[in-house]
């Protein structure tokens, strides 16, 4: 299976793993309590590469997930029906979806670092499952307990709008990105090209090209308009090199002073095809997979590629919670500035300072 391009039955398997853990039944050793949001991004989707899933994605229908509650299960004879239980979410509904029942050998050889050093913990796999979805909430409330440190929230309403700004806004709307639609996070990058300097020879790196594949992960929809940051970067960055990455390869292209290639944010193996196109970079966006393990795999390579001076941005961070423990470590961290940008979606911005 290549990359996330199989993303529809792969995340259906992961409302499986979910369910199993929801309605797992006290006296089978199992505790029944919900999952929280934070709990399922937790979860690598890197480990669902090698699910091979019975029914293909165009059979199922097409599915609702905002906002699922409830519970309730019946079976077939190779499929079962399932519904997820979410408690955290604000509008309940509930979905019916296909899955296998059993769990892969050598996909769970990928969480043997959550197991247990105890007697027949391979007859209870699933707590590997729990535990990976608990580490980030558990070293949330040790770090809460061990130090004093709150996330400090910035605002758009701290990046000043002037004539550049309001140009690259009109860039981005004339290419069909939502950079200052939906979000407002032209007001930030208004401010770091002014801060590199518009008229120097940049090199931008953006990873997450807006597919338009209404079957893939992080799918603009089939109305997107792949590459349209990328054009309004070079129209408003006259001597800039513009580079772009995404996991699907049929919105690749190239075009003057654009560059893209294929990257899948859960492989950081992958990452080297961007290094062999170019090293380093003056600003690094991350506006891909949007899952915390992505991010991570960005920003751990980004910060080997970006210059002194230079920027990473990692755009739409879906659970706050997540980032108290980074933003503690990039606090202490010398070299680093860091800052969590509202902007009618969520920021977090590293600056590379030495």
């Amino acid at each position: 299976m290549k990359g996330l391009q199989r993303m529809y039955p792969l995340f259906l398997f992961l409302l499986s793993l979910f369910y199993e853990v929801v309605t797992a039944d006290p006296s089978d050793g199992m505790v029944s309590e919900p999952i929280a949001p934070s709990q399922v991004e937790g979860l690598s989707l890197r480990l669902l590469r090698r699910v091979d899933m019975a029914t293909e994605p165009e059979e199922h229908s097409p599915l609702n997930l905002e906002g699922l509650h409830g519970a309730k299960k019946s079976s077939e004879s190779d499929l079962t029906h399932r519904s997820l239980a979410l408690d955290s979410f604000n509008d309940p509904q509930t979905v019916e979806v296909k899955c296998p029942q059993l769990l892969d050998d050598a996909l769970m050889n990928n969480l043997q670092i959550y197991k247990a050093n105890s007697a027949n913990d391979g007859a209870y796999k699933e707590l590997w499952i729990r535990g990976a979805g608990l580490f980030i909430p558990q070293v949330n409330v040790l770090l809460s307990k061990a130090v004093k440190h709150t996330v400090i929230m910035n605002t758009c309403d701290s990046f000043p709008v002037d004539s550049f700004t309001t140009l690259l806004g009109e860039h981005f709307n004339k290419y069909g990105s939502d950079k200052a639609t939906s979000h407002h996070y032209y007001k930030v990058y208004g401010s770091i090209l002014q801060d590199l300097g518009i008229n120097n020879q940049l090199n931008l790196l953006e990873i997450g090209m807006g597919t338009n594949n209404p079957s893939l992960l992080s799918s603009m929809g089939k109305n997107g308009k792949p590459g349209a940051s990328l054009r309004a970067f070079r129209d408003a960055l006259p001597k800039s090199n513009i580079f772009g990455a995404d996991v699907d390869e049929a919105i690749l292209f190239t075009e003057d002073r654009i560059t893209t290639v294929q990257v899948d944010q859960m492989d950081q193996d992958s990452f080297q095809k961007i290094s062999a196109i170019n090293s380093m970079f003056d600003l690094i966006i991350d506006d891909g997979l949007h899952s915390i393990a992505g991010n991570l795999n960005t920003m751990i390579w980004a910060m080997d590629h970006i210059k002194t001076g230079g920027y990473i941005v990692i755009e739409d961070i879906a659970y706050e919670t997540n980032w108290n423990v980074i933003d503690y470590i990039m606090s202490n961290s010398h070299g680093w500035t860091n800052k969590m940008v509202s902007c009618s979606g969520l920021l977090y911005i590293l600056q590379k300072i030495g």
